[in-house]
């Protein structure tokens, strides 16, 4: 389907191309294994387990489109990121939002936003029916989210890269030429999108080559930061959820 997907009815920014990755460690399975289909090579005993193992790490990169009117830039403003990169600020200005104070502030701005989604789910509820919401109800609330307004995003998915990992200077050898070839002469901002150890070494490369990797403009995976927000969740209503499945479940707790 994707290979006979026409193409975005809208024209393709020039200057910013924007591509997300992530490594995969690939391997045989035994017989009758839930766990994966790939059995190239492979080959089993008369118990059925694998003779010989082979396992490897490949690279998976996914290209988002950026239509032409979103980042649009001016001949200037891509001169000007052509010549010193997407970075504009002094990375000095960093240190002023990671204060601890600056940090239990915004903590507490989001706990009041949850709290205000509360509010109004309960002021709907006994307005409608005089009942309290339940824990769907409060669920869908906190972690729903509208459907995007403008349709699917645009995706073109790479060929998977071979042997590759994305910690060592080798890997980013291997894969940026890769994403190099998917943009036009005119890129001067390459957004890539990563997990934590993608994010350390494009840094690395940064620091030690800035005028190479000028271009490079390091992103987060929204996976990572939507799983420390499942994190806080867990950390602050655990009590809460373990009450509620005893409750299912006609349990009684040891603690109150």
């Amino acid at each position: 389907m994707l290979e006979v997907a026409p193409p975005p009815p809208w024209l393709m920014n020039p200057h910013v191309f924007v591509f997300c990755l992530d490594q995969c460690n690939q391997w045989q399975a035994a017989k009758d294994s839930r766990r994966g289909h790939f059995r190239g090579a492979e080959r089993l005993s008369s118990t059925g387990m694998p003779i010989h193992i082979r396992s490897e790490t490949v690279v998976n990169v996914v290209q988002m489109n950026i239509p032409l009117t979103l980042g649009m830039l001016t001949q200037a403003e891509a001169q000007l990121v052509e010549k010193n990169g997407p970075y504009t600020e002094d990375y000095r200005n960093m240190l002023h939002p990671l204060e601890p104070a600056c940090v239990r502030e915004q903590l507490k701005q989001g706990m009041e936003e949850l709290v205000e989604l509360l509010v109004d789910l309960k002021d709907d509820s006994i307005s409608q029916s005089f009942a309290l919401p339940s824990e769907v109800d409060i669920a869908k609330k906190v972690l729903g989210r509208p459907p995007p307004p403008t349709g699917p995003t645009s995706l073109e998915f790479l060929p998977t890269i071979p042997d590759s990992d994305t910690k060592a200077f080798k890997d980013v050898f291997k894969f940026l030429p890769i994403i190099m070839m998917r943009c036009a002469m005119t890129m001067c901002c390459l957004i890539i999108y990563g997990d934590g150890q993608t994010v350390e070494i494009l840094r690395a490369c940064k620091f030690r080559w800035p005028s190479e990797y000028k271009h490079i403009l390091i992103a987060n995976g929204y996976f990572h930061a939507f799983t420390h927000f499942i994190f806080t969740l867990h950390e602050g209503y655990w009590k809460c959820c373990l009450c509620t499945f005893a409750l299912w479940l006609h349990k009684v707790l040891a603690y109150s």
